[in-house]
């Protein structure tokens, strides 16, 4: 039987890290929220995805990448809504605030190239945002010229699977709670699927 893929950056004693980080061709921050997803979704939908689908790219790539310590909390304003409760959410300031921080870090240990694979729709543009202004502060501040990339999972998802295997219009690809985001989580997730609150 071989050694276990240890994918995730917190599985490692700083001693594996050293050797790991030189060899590392991609961190992998997941990114998500904690938000509401319908009746029958836990509030951490988001994360669950994207962590899920980083880890499986970490198992195929090992120990070529790892993944980052994951950011439970998005941007979510629009769902506080008082009869709903459970989202948490940060400022798209403060959020874009904690990615340069982390990615900062990062860089002081070698890591040279940096993604950040997103499940929530409310992070698109302060990633986008954010891997311009931590390229250019890691340069001017440090000289080092850093990868930093983010790309959703549903960016990559052939439209013929949107198509035929939900029946879902190219425009509404994922919606809350919607049938793919369910479809998702019952395939990757099940524990986290309430089916006795689905609504047809």
């Amino acid at each position: 039987m071989g050694e276990a893929k240890k994918v995730y950056w917190h599985e490692h004693t700083y001693r594996e890290l050293a050797e790991i980080i030189p060899k590392l061709e991609v961190a992998i921050i997941p990114t998500g929220s904690t938000e509401i997803h319908g009746p029958h979704l836990g509030v951490g939908n988001d994360i669950l995805s994207s962590t899920w689908i980083a880890e499986k790219v970490a198992e195929i790539m090992y120990p070529r990448a790892v993944v980052v310590n994951v950011l439970w909390i998005g941007v979510a304003p629009h769902n506080m809504c008082k009869p709903f409760p459970g989202t948490i959410t940060l400022t798209a300031e403060t959020y874009m605030h904690v990615l340069s921080e982390v990615v900062e870090s990062l860089m002081k240990h070698g890591v040279r190239r940096v993604v950040f694979l997103n499940g929530h729709g409310g992070n698109v543009a302060p990633n986008i945002t954010a891997c311009r202004e931590i390229r250019e502060m890691l340069y001017y501040k440090y000289g080092v010229n850093i990868e930093v990339g983010t790309l959703s999972y549903w960016d990559v998802i052939p439209e013929k699977v949107w198509k035929e295997a939900l029946d879902v219009a190219p425009e509404h690809k994922i919606g809350h709670g919607g049938e793919a985001e369910t479809s998702i989580l019952m395939a990757i997730a099940p524990h986290a699927v309430r089916t006795d609150y689905i609504v047809p």
